[in-house]
Order: structure tokens, then sequence, then C-alpha cells
């Protein structure tokens, strides 16, 4: 016998059926497991856009496992800015980009749909270049500020903060569902001056 076929005995035979499914099932099952674990992106969707305002509804993951290991933990929130909130710590929020009547001052009104409640959470300390979340703007759940004009066109950035956390506690609420409407609020003072110029400056008038 030449030595060539010492060689082809050597060689894996090809799988059986039945190894084939279980490989498959194997593959499928880390792959679940994988997404699972894997925090899903932040998603943000317009409901509503009027004249007067917009209409949001945010979703977020958690990003924290139900019972944390001991040690700072991470927020995973990809892709999101994040700040320095209460007692240091690193927390995300979303930051949006409004484009808005002239001269128009924004109010925002925030209902939680849904939450929970993490425990024995240690957050991780934030950069010390990151900004300063103020405590006022998280407890109100979002924020928005005036960005100036951008091409051509008056702009405000809207900041929503889900996640609060309980530096006394250790806890992390984290709104998971969030309703926001943004009501642009153009001064009665403002419309009278520029009907006033309007008129004084009407060439009809002589």
């Amino acid at each position: 016998m030449c030595g060539r076929c010492g060689n082809l005995r050597s060689l894996p035979k090809p799988l059986q059926p039945n190894a084939r499914r279980l490989l498959r099932s194997l593959r499928t099952g880390l792959l679940a497991t994988a997404l699972l674990a894997a925090p899903a992106q932040p998603d943000v969707q317009l409901l509503q856009s009027r004249a007067d305002g917009v209409r949001f509804v945010v979703e977020v993951d958690p990003g924290l496992a139900p019972n944390p290991t001991a040690g700072p933990a991470a927020i995973a929130a990809p892709g999101l800015p994040r700040g320095r909130g209460p007692d240091h710590v690193d927390l995300p929020y979303l930051s949006q980009l409004l484009a808005t009547p002239p001269g128009a001052r924004l109010s925002v009104r925030v209902e939680s749909l849904a939450d929970t409640v993490l425990y024995g959470v240690y957050l991780r300390a934030a950069d010390s270049l990151a900004a300063v979340l103020p405590a006022d703007q998280l407890q109100a759940l979002a924020h928005t500020e005036p960005m100036g004009i951008l091409r051509g066109i008056p702009a405000h950035a809207l900041h929503v903060y889900p996640w609060q956390y309980d530096a006394t506690r250790h806890s992390v609420r984290v709104h998971t569902r969030l309703l926001v409407d943004v009501v642009f609020n153009v001064l009665l003072v403002e419309l009278l001056v520029e009907v006033v110029l309007g008129v004084a400056l009407s060439p009809d008038l002589g």
C-alpha cells in the first residue's frame, strides 16, 4: 500500500446529519446568548411634530446586570455622551438637536412610562473632564439649552437623563421608557413687537 493511502485515512470524516444539526443548535444558542448579553441601542422615536412643539418616546436598556458584582460598575450605553452625576459617578445621557422657531422659549414635560430599580450598585467615577450634570436637571429627567443659529436655523439641544443614581442607597433607577414633550413658547410681547414693526415699515403707510 502506498504512503498516500495512510494520509487519506487520517483526514477527518464528514459530519453526520445529527452532528451537523447539533453544531447548528450550539451556534444558535451561543448567538442568542451574545445578543441577550449585549445592551440594546437607545431608541428615540418622534411621535408628533407640530408648530408649537414636538413629542418623543425614549427607550433605553438598563445597561447593568440585576445583581452587579462587587467593585465599581459602568452603565453600558454605547454611543451616548457621559457626564458627572451625584457623588462624581459616571452617568450616560441622551442628547438630541432640535430646530426651533425664532424667538421661541422651550419648556419640557416628561412622563415616565416604565422604570426599574437596581440596588447595591457602585458606579465608577466619571472622567475628570466630563461635564457636570446638575442635580435639578437630573431630577427633571430632561433639559434644553440654546445652541445658537446653525445653518441659519435656531437650534436647541434636548438632554434626556433616564439614569438616576442614589449615592446614599447605592441604587440606580432606570427610566426605560419616557414620553418627552417639548413645547415652543413664543412670547406674546415679541409677537406684538414684530406686528408693530411690520406695520411701521409697511410701504403702504406714508
